[in-house]
């Protein structure tokens, strides 16, 4: 513990959680950069993207995403409630990061193209599952493939930069 003083006794919980928290500022993506790699994508990278991008979701939260999570009401005439609902999926063993549920606001856009999404047939009920219907833990993979298209440095981009962004 670098703030403490050699010798001022044992370290308090209080001194110990002043440590933990990191004073270091999140990295995030350029405009040009987001520009840059949405330019490349096919279809299905530009969606799992933009709903990192816009959502902020976590990785494993996208990864197990259902069909049942999206929500979309029209609180009146051409006005509508969007969420993405965030939660424990015990079934495809998977926890949230604090173990409760949240919603998060995404556009009337975004939500329309994640409905286009759920209407296609899929092996699952998972919105970005394999062919097999089992979540797909390549994002890190394709977020490098894409950099690479858009002649970005693959090792200045990672999928939890985009919840900073």
């Amino acid at each position: 513990m670098s703030h403490l003083e050699q010798g001022k006794g044992v370290i308090t919980k209080k001194d110990y959680k002043r440590e933990l928290k990191s004073s270091k500022v999140p990295e995030i993506f350029s405009k040009q950069e987001i520009d840059a790699m949405f330019a490349v994508m096919d279809e299905d990278e530009h969606l799992i993207f933009s709903v990192f991008y816009e959502a902020g979701l976590r990785k494993r939260e996208l990864m197990h995403s259902e069909d049942t999570d999206l929500i979309c009401n029209e609180l009146q005439p051409g006005c509508f409630n969007c969420e993405i609902r965030v939660e424990s999926k015990p079934h495809l063993r998977f926890q949230t990061k604090t173990g409760s549920s949240r919603n998060v606001s995404v556009s009337k856009e975004l939500m329309d193209r994640l409905l286009r999404r759920k209407a296609e047939k899929r092996p699952s009920k998972l919105l970005f599952g394999t062919s097999t219907g089992k979540p797909d833990y390549h994002f890190w993979d394709r977020l490098k493939a894409i950099a690479r298209r858009a002649n970005l440095d693959p090792t200045t981009v990672w999928v939890h930069k985009w919840r900073a962004t």
